[in-house]
């Protein structure tokens, strides 16, 4: 068994998959100018979307910083549409909060200023469902023009503003969708399945997209701006094959999260929430509550890879306690590989060491294969390609000289008090005053990749080959093996 930390599991039959979406970041979006005008007063936007974060995330947008301008997406938390092509015609702002990193969310907003009732005039949904409830809630008039549909700048993954002003989304973008000239509501683009009730997509590609109307679903990686509607692509700015990603509303992939309350000051998560920087403060120990996998596991056998950029880093699984992980106060224990090849299982007051592995370097690709099915428990550590013996060397060519877990010298479950048996992948620095950075893939690396391999399942993008019968963490493969 395994769950994402923030509740949010994809379906493991959808009917209909999602291959893809694009990473987004600071400074890379796309965007184009129509050629002419089309509907400034029906149109839909719709997307799925995974956070980076809690900040803002604008992922449609364009205009004037200082004058023309609308913009869709997550302000404080909010789902929030503005419009300012005219004075302000627009603002809506949910109450509803978005704040799930781990959560994939369909966002649809369907406008038509001509209806006679204010409210009929933007429609906003949420995973499905309609959301009603506003502050500020200021509807435009009737037969209002927005800004969309006139042959100005459209941009997505940010507010492309012809001053030079740029705001960004921060995650994950699939399925973007906008259409021009019809209002569609959220049950055309995904429907509710008979069995989860989780909300899950539909095909897209048979919706009447209009003049304007464009549909991106970053399937090629060499170019993710390509309109699948058949319209003029966008440009990109700062995209590359490394934004193209598989870890979509229909296979939710692990990230990483900062962890609790706890979390100490300078502590970055970037790149889709792969690229861990820790802060500085505190001790290693500290640290390593920072950073965890979003999926936690109890049985299967799981893999994935680090990019370690630093010597500084430290690696391993930490046991999951709700709201308390890595917490030197609660008798929890870490087991963690640092760069010297060697395994430290640090508890509340003692630490005991034992040299497992070579020495690593910065920009090593680390291995990880964890065995949650066997009895004891078992991490297997390598490098390059080949797995820790043990006893100081990495020349195995299989994940077959493990350490174990649970029982024995290394238990790091028996002294928790509420986990279930669940721990997560961990990262943190090797002690005060030395940041540590690495870029961890689960399957959707955000670094090239020189070979490229799946799991057996097809599933993941990884340096090195998948150890037989292990398995990328992703909600599908959760489906079956966790």
């Amino acid at each position: 068994m395994a769950f994402l930390v923030g509740g949010a599991n994809s379906a493991a039959d959808t009917g209909y998959d999602i291959e893809n979406s694009c990473r987004f970041g600071i400074d890379t979006y796309m965007h184009k100018t129509p050629a002419g005008a089309g509907n400034r007063r029906i149109f839909t936007f719709s997307a799925w979307f995974k956070r980076d974060g809690v900040t803002s995330d604008f992922i449609f947008g364009g205009g004037t910083a200082s004058g023309s301008y609308c913009q869709l997406g997550i302000q404080s938390n909010k789902f929030a549409f503005y419009d300012a092509s005219d004075g302000v015609l627009l603002s809506l702002y949910t109450n509803a909060l978005l704040r799930d990193p781990t959560a994939w969310y369909h966002l649809v907003v369907g406008v038509d200023t001509t209806q006679g009732t204010d409210t009929n005039r933007v429609k906003f949904y949420i995973n499905g469902v309609q959301i009603t409830s506003f502050a500020p809630a200021t509807f435009p008039d009737q037969n209002d023009d927005l800004y969309f549909g006139q042959d100005e700048i459209m941009s997505v993954g940010t507010i492309d503003y012809t001053d030079g002003t740029v705001d960004y989304a921060d995650g994950y973008l699939a399925e973007a969708v906008y259409i021009d000239g019809t209002q569609y509501a959220a049950s055309d683009f995904g429907e509710f399945d008979e069995d989860s009730g989780i909300w899950k997509p539909k095909d897209v590609s048979e919706l009447t997209f209009g003049t304007n109307g464009f549909y991106l679903d970053f399937k090629d990686s060499a170019n993710l701006g390509n309109d699948a509607n058949g319209g003029t692509d966008l440009t990109e700015v700062n995209l590359a094959a490394t934004n193209q990603c598989t870890d979509t509303p229909t296979n939710n992939f692990s990230t990483m999260k900062i962890h609790g309350a706890a979390a100490v000051s300078g502590a970055v998560l970037a790149e889709g929430n792969l690229k861990c920087t820790t802060g500085t403060s505190g001790s290693g120990r500290d640290l390593g509550r920072i950073f965890i996998s979003t999926i936690l596991m109890s049985t299967g056998k799981w893999y994935w890879e680090a990019k370690v950029a630093d010597t500084n880093a430290q690696m391993g699984l930490s046991a999951y306690q709700g709201s308390r992980l890595g917490n030197t106060t609660n008798n929890t224990r870490f087991l963690v590989l640092n760069n010297a090849g060697t395994v430290a299982d640090k508890a509340d007051s003692s630490e005991s060491t034992e040299t497992y592995m070579a020495a690593t370097s910065a920009d090593d690709i680390v291995q990880f294969a964890l065995d949650m099915d066997a009895d004891p428990k078992v991490m297997y550590f390598g490098n390059g390609g080949s797995w820790g013996d043990g006893s100081g060397n990495t020349d195995e060519s299989s994940p077959s000289s493990g350490m174990e877990i649970s029982g024995g010298a290394h238990d790091i479950l028996t002294d928790t008090t509420d986990n279930a048996g669940f721990i997560g992948f961990s990262f943190h620095s090797s002690g005060g005053g030395s940041s540590a950075v690495a870029q961890i893939n689960f399957g959707n690396p955000s670094f090239a990749i020189s070979s490229g391999n799946a799991d057996a399942n097809g599933y993941g993008n990884f340096e090195y080959e998948v150890p037989s019968g292990y398995y990328a963490l992703c909600t599908k493969n959760l489906a079956e093996f966790g």
